[in-house]
């Protein structure tokens, strides 16, 4: 509990807790700034690679005729034969249109086909 410093004259300031501080010891420290970030450069995006390149272990063997076309495509990564039309996803691609002796994909803007 604090000592009452007694009568005050009326309008002279208070000390209030400056008395229990060291007013001529040193400062606190201050607080040390944020580190700076490594680098602010963005790193470069990956090389594009090519749409030919996304679709190298397709190869076309056949196309199936009908109301809805199909391609019949052999898958050397998955040892699959798959069987597509327009519209189908392929990977990252996707069917554009398949013809009667061609297949052709599309992938953010970039064309690329398979022929028998």
């Amino acid at each position: 509990m604090e000592e009452d410093p007694g009568p005050r004259a009326a309008g002279e300031p208070t000390l209030n807790g400056a008395s229990r501080r060291d007013l001529f010891g040193a400062p606190a420290a201050a607080p040390a700034p944020a580190a700076a970030p490594l680098s602010t450069v963005a790193a470069p995006p990956p090389p594009r690679i090519p749409l030919s390149q996304r679709l190298s272990h397709l190869r076309l063997v056949g196309i199936i005729d009908g109301p809805r076309r199909q391609a019949v495509l052999d898958d050397a990564r998955q040892g699959t034969t798959r069987y597509v039309s327009a519209g189908d996803a392929v990977g990252d691609a996707r069917v554009d249109r398949v013809e009667k002796d061609r297949v052709v994909f599309t992938f953010e803007g970039e064309t690329s086909d398979l022929s028998l």
